[in-house]
């Protein structure tokens, strides 16, 4: 984490680095409080004077915003101002004001993003930084150099498209060559687990489920299906909210004789074997091979403010919770997994973490194993 200096005087304005940290620290102190924020993001039109023109425009700035509000660049054209506790509609209004203060020769647009938002109640039409109260650019304004920066990040929108934390290029790269030589290595398994899937049960050999990743952003999750075609998806709904408003352990349905489940399939989940076509997401970009699982939209909607702090990354097919514990953590413990992984994750934390999933794995398999002989004992008694 970068420190974050005093500024010298009213006009100063943070470094882009330095206001990044600045952007950051608002997001952990809203997810301790609850408290919301806003950011406001101008652009200067004219590059080669940005850095003579923004003193001037700091100094409107500081005429209307409040001694607690902070200045910073954001890259190398554009301003910010964070609010703190200040909802997203009256930081529009400010910046309404404050962009006819500047000038249009000054600025091409603003956009004004509120935090937080709510993950779990956008559609997969809608990107979870667009909620009804964020914003937009200025209506009739030359905003194609904003434009032009959205377009080139793609959907990634809201406070988390500035902090730029969750998709490092060393960990795109990694992902990259590990998910390929891996889709070589596990082709056979590929293979052999489709097979059996394909004779042991009628329907499809792969799951598509539609799961939250980075930001919130819906994508479609891959997976090789162990559950019977015609099962009641609500029994799991249930037992998950269950699990998160008592916060006990989170064992799963499976554990347990389950009717849901195929003929092995409970063997395949235990061995991980079902994750396996997720390479294929992680290829795409939607996921990465280290982090925090992919949530289901109706689990996300049950998250305290400061769980949504785990959205910060790509989501994983492993991760620091599955090495930790996993189904013997409580819900908050997992939480807190996720979120110290989203702070501390480095190249040498997920090198650690891939050398701890296949002694996880064991161990998972064994366990099953061992809780299935009980069971059955318990039947014949």
């Amino acid at each position: 984490m970068t420190l974050i200096r005093e500024k010298q005087s009213s006009d100063a304005i943070y470094s882009a680095r330095e206001f990044q940290a600045v952007i950051q620290r608002e997001c952990f102190r809203s997810n301790r409080t609850g408290n919301t924020f806003s950011l406001m993001v101008f652009i200067l039109r004219d590059r080669k004077s940005a850095k003579r023109d923004c003193l001037k425009i700091a100094r409107i700035f500081n005429e209307r915003v409040r001694f607690t509000d902070e200045v910073g660049w954001i890259g190398n054209k554009c301003l910010g101002v964070v609010l703190p506790d200040t909802p997203s509609d009256r930081a529009r209004s400010l910046a309404q004001d404050l962009h006819s203060r500047i000038g249009e020769g000054q600025t091409g647009g603003f956009r004004v993003y509120g935090y937080p938002w709510d993950w779990a109640s956008n559609s997969s039409k809608h990107s979870p930084g667009n909620s009804s109260d964020g914003s937009g650019l200025v209506s009739g304004q030359d905003n194609s150099q904003f434009a032009g920066r959205e377009k080139k990040k793609g959907s990634e929108e809201g406070i988390g498209h500035f902090l730029n934390r969750g998709r490092p290029r060393w960990k795109r790269v990694v992902d990259i060559l590990g998910g390929s030589i891996c889709l070589v290595l596990f082709f056979p398994v590929f293979l052999a687990v489709g097979l059996l899937i394909k004779v042991v049960s009628p329907g499809p050999i792969f799951f598509q489920q539609e799961r939250l990743g980075y930001l919130g952003k819906p994508f479609t999750l891959w997976k090789f299906r162990t559950m019977r075609i015609d099962n009641n998806p609500g029994v799991h709904e249930e037992h998950l909210r269950g699990l998160i408003r008592s916060d006990t352990p989170m064992r799963k349905l499976d554990d347990k004789a389950d009717a849901r489940m195929i003929p092995l399939g409970k063997l395949i989940r235990q061995l991980g074997l079902d994750e396996l076509p997720q390479l294929i997401n992680v290829l795409r970009g939607e996921m990465s091979l280290i982090g925090p699982r992919p949530c289901l939209e109706y689990e996300a909607k049950e998250y305290a403010i400061w769980h949504r702090g785990r959205f910060n990354t790509l989501p994983g097919m492993t991760g620091l919770w599955q090495v930790s514990g996993k189904n013997r953590t409580t819900h908050t413990e997992m939480m807190r997994l996720d979120n110290n992984y989203v702070r501390r994750k480095s190249f040498l934390l997920d090198l650690k973490i891939s050398l701890m999933t296949w002694p996880a794995i064991i161990e998972q398999a064994l366990g099953g194993l061992a809780l299935g002989k009980g069971d059955k004992d318990a039947k014949k008694n």
